[in-house]
């Protein structure tokens, strides 16, 4: 959150209004979402591709026998 800066809180949101505070608490989320999105997604990618190794590596396999 410090990259938004130190006024860019639920606390001031909630002082403007209850609606501020709500759309703050989403925006937290979605910018919470997104950075830990960029660890995943890369993971994600990667285990497809393994996984579809595996299941050309358990047909060879299969075949062998």
């Amino acid at each position: 959150m410090s990259q938004v800066g130190d006024w860019f809180n639920e606390k001031t949101a909630k002082n403007a209004s209850v609606a501020a505070a709500g759309i703050m608490a989403w925006v937290l989320a979605i910018f919470e979402y997104h950075a830990k999105s960029k660890i995943v997604k890369p993971k994600q990618i990667m285990l497809m591709e393994k996984e579809a190794e595996l299941k050309i590596a358990m047909k060879e396999l299969g075949e062998a026998q």
